[in-house]
């Protein structure tokens, strides 16, 4: 089957901004596509990080969408503003534009269902999107999430502190570090310092080889990233997500962002006490944050399309769809 993709780009909520976006789809066949996966990527990284998991879905029926977040891949000015949002609330940016994306989609390609999946700081985008905008989808998938962190506050503080000392757009080791130290601390065999994400080396090598991967963020978008943990893991949060809204948690095991599977645990149990009607979790034993990304991803990736397929993929008539 012929996977196409195609790249655009749409304004930014923040006004100024480009955000580059693309889609996946499959060009052999005329039929109705069963539905549209939208991805929210995460931190430091870029959507066509997600190239393999998005040709699988399109030979099985599915679109694949997604855009870069600010700050990242393709929807930056220039190198400098990788890893930098906006001047203040830059995370109230990522959460409407990756809305702007859906509204296009559902106005391109109407009467498809849309599922939206969230992967580490996408997934925070996406705790806050479906908050405010739960309606205008039709499920959710949540990976690789945070199920609190005891140094948010801590964090937002010395964020606030070293903005206001060294600017917006300084890149501090020490948010760095208080972000992602200790990590790498409990496996036992350390191949670099990306071992976390995958115990695939030849990701850890890919990453670190990439010029759009593995950079720091600025102080205020360490300060975006803080305030985002906060508020996905207050007690409040959730409460205006429509209760028959299908979601699906996944994640690693052996995932530091997850606490080990602890994290994503909570927030299940979170969304099981709200009284979600379809509510599934997955732990994948041993697999670490980037599952998609894993050396088990086939068994991901079948997983993620048997939870799609037996919600979203009814019997459907031949139909021409718009291009």
């Amino acid at each position: 089957m012929g996977c196409a993709m195609s790249r655009s780009n749409f304004l930014s909520s923040n006004g100024t901004d480009r955000i580059a976006y693309y889609i996946f789809r499959n060009e052999d066949t005329q039929e109705k596509p069963k539905a549209i996966l939208q991805i929210s990527h995460g931190m430091c990284e870029y959507f066509l990080r997600y190239s393999d998991f998005a040709a699988f879905l399109t030979q099985h029926g599915y679109i694949v969408c997604g855009n870069d977040h600010l700050g990242h891949g393709d929807s930056v000015k220039n190198d400098d503003y990788l890893g930098y949002f906006a001047p203040n609330n830059g995370w109230k940016y990522l959460v409407q534009d990756v809305h702007r994306l859906t509204l296009k989609m559902k106005a391109k390609y109407p009467d498809i269902p849309l599922i939206l999946m969230g992967h580490s700081m996408g997934s925070f985008i996406t705790r806050l999107y479906i908050d405010q905008f739960s309606d205008d989808i039709d499920g959710v998938m949540i990976v690789g999430t945070n199920g609190g962190n005891p140094f948010t506050t801590v964090g937002i503080t010395l964020a606030k502190q070293i903005r206001a000392i060294r600017g917006e757009f300084h890149r501090s080791s020490l948010l760095q570090k208080l972000t992602n130290a200790g990590f790498n601390s409990k496996y036992p065999e350390h191949y670099s310092e990306h071992d976390w994400l995958s115990r695939d080396k030849r990701i850890a090598d890919q990453f670190a080889a990439d010029e759009k991967c593995g950079f720091t963020f600025t102080a205020s978008a360490f300060l975006d990233l803080f305030t985002m943990i906060r508020l996905i893991n207050r007690p409040q949060w959730g409460q205006m997500i429509r209760k028959d809204l299908p979601a699906y948690l996944f994640a690693g095991d052996n995932d530091p962002v997850g606490d080990y599977g602890k994290g994503v645990a909570r927030v299940y149990q979170h969304l099981n006490t709200l009284g979600i009607e379809d509510l599934q979790i997955r732990l994948y034993p041993g697999a670490r944050h980037e599952v998609l990304n894993e050396i088990n991803k086939e068994e991901v990736y079948q997983d993620v399309l048997n939870w799609l397929d037996q919600r979203f993929a009814a019997e459907k008539p031949i139909s021409k769809i718009q291009v």
